[in-house]
């Protein structure tokens, strides 16, 4: 790295999904400055102190779909410059893409005119986008971050690993505490439980990010030796569990691909068979990812099976423990957890251009069903 570039700040322009904004509170994720809302996209400006904080940043972030550091912004696109301390930080005789969804290629091209294009293979990736009325021309870093390698065997109900991540912080669970993911489906939710117990990037197996093809005085090998030694392999008390043999398979092929598959539990368990095969009071959080409608059962079938559901968590919850559904119609899952649960808190957030709704449930103290008896 090159002298005095480690007193420099850096912004990102970093992309999430809508609605997850909330955790970039410093607790989770680093503090932002500013929402920026384009056409399609949806993102955060967060300042960073030094190029290695950025990195392992992008290195270790579940939640980002995205990261690319802001070269400069302007309301009028032809203002826009390159400043003198990004050149410095260019690889000399690079080439160089432009990736736009607005137009204006040939005005931006006139700003890398030192450089050679080359659209299949370039050493740096150059996005002009426009948020909030303002031209913003950046430098990808990472890639596409939503992307999980392990997510090799799926199927139509699989969540993104950022967006099953998201859902988990919503919910508030905390590390070290139990969790049951009863309908896991390919087991997004408790892999990415697992990759953030242990401190182990969603990317160790793949260290491919556009930065490690810039900045050339930076020892890539050393810093991603470092990072790498924070991991950690602990068996956790983490359940994925699902009706269907498939689902389970599915999930401890994927797990075994993620490197995580000796750190949680598998189980086929039916859902009216939760309290014979779980403990009473075992789980901190139950979270899993329910539709909440189907074309294939009548409403009194669903009825039937969300109501099981909510009987049964309430037996294997602790007291205070938060059971949290993700889905996509919520009426008929409020209704079905009345009995059993109340309402929390509800949450929303968009998976690309999916509303989801995140729906958290305490158990019903005497008082509450007092009221209702």
């Amino acid at each position: 790295m090159q002298k005095g570039v480690e007193k420099i700040s850096f912004d990102a322009l970093i992309k999430i999904n809508k609605g997850f904004e909330t955790l970039f509170d410093g607790s989770h994720s680093p503090k932002y400055s500013e929402i920026l809302e384009g056409e399609k996209d949806y993102a955060l400006i967060i300042t960073f102190n030094s190029l290695k904080s950025l990195f392992s940043y992008i290195y270790t972030s579940q939640i980002a779909n995205s990261v690319s550091l802001i070269i400069d912004r302007k309301k009028d696109i032809n203002k826009l410059i390159i400043p003198q301390q990004l050149k410095s930080l260019l690889p000399k005789d690079g080439t160089f893409r432009i990736t736009t969804k607005i137009g204006y290629e040939r005005e931006i091209g006139e700003l890398f005119k030192e450089y050679k294009v080359d659209l299949k293979n370039p050493d740096f990736n150059i996005e002009i986008q426009e948020f909030n009325s303002e031209f913003f021309l950046s430098l990808d870093l990472s890639g596409d971050l939503s992307k999980r390698d392990y997510k090799v065997f799926n199927n139509p109900l699989s969540l993104k690993g950022t967006t099953a991540f998201g859902a988990l912080m919503l919910s508030g669970y905390k590390k070290g505490k139990s969790l049951l993911d009863p309908y896991c489906n390919s087991g997004t939710i408790g892999i990415e439980a697992v990759l953030y117990n242990n401190n182990i990037s969603p990317r160790f197996y793949n260290k491919n990010f556009p930065f490690t093809k810039l900045f050339v005085n930076i020892d890539i090998e050393s810093f991603f030796g470092d990072m790498d030694a924070k991991a950690k392999y602990d068996m956790l008390s983490i359940t994925v569990a699902d009706p269907l043999l498939r689902n389970i398979t599915a999930a401890r092929r994927n797990a075994k691909v993620a490197g995580v598959e000796k750190c949680m539990r598998f189980r086929r368990i039916d859902i009216d068979w939760m309290d014979i095969k779980h403990n009473e009071k075992q789980f901190d959080y139950i979270l899993t990812f329910i539709p909440g409608s189907s074309k294939h059962k009548s409403l009194a079938s669903l009825k039937k099976e969300f109501e099981e559901l909510f009987y049964q968590t309430e037996y294997i919850i602790k007291k205070e423990g938060i059971v949290s559904i993700l889905c996509l119609s919520k009426d008929l899952l409020i209704d079905s957890a009345s009995k059993y649960f109340v309402l929390k808190e509800l949450k929303t957030f968009y998976s690309g251009t999916q509303l989801m709704y995140l729906l958290l449930f305490e158990k019903r103290t005497a008082k509450d069903k007092a009221k209702t008896d």
